[in-house]
């Protein structure tokens, strides 16, 4: 992939939590979301987002598939209150397609 023009340093890297149940979707999906300069956490389901979301209160966006094994579903993990100030973003890899004009903010 071709890297992006980005602007966030390492230090104050925006944190994404990317929510995929296969390995290969959400392995291309983290690394383009690094590429644009986000610091990226990585979970295979809801359940294990949500552990992540109580050890990481600086998660500032979530990138969650919707129909995925455990428990909840992305829908449920959406619908989950946030416990912090930032709100999350909940759209879905599966259907998620990489803009030709690089990352956009």
């Amino acid at each position: 992939m071709a890297r992006a023009d980005v602007t966030f340093t390492k230090a104050r890297a925006p944190l994404v939590l990317v929510v995929e149940d296969e390995i290969f979707l959400r392995y291309v999906t983290a690394d383009y979301l690094e590429e644009c300069g986000f610091a990226v956490l990585q979970a295979a389901n809801a359940d294990e987002a949500v552990g992540l979301l109580q050890r990481n209160r600086n998660v500032g966006a979530v990138f969650s598939d919707i129909q995925m094994p455990g428990s909840m579903n992305g829908l449920g993990l959406a619908s989950r209150p946030p416990r912090r100030r930032n709100g999350l973003c909940l759209p879905s890899p599966t259907t998620w397609r990489r803009s030709s004009a690089g990352c956009a903010r």
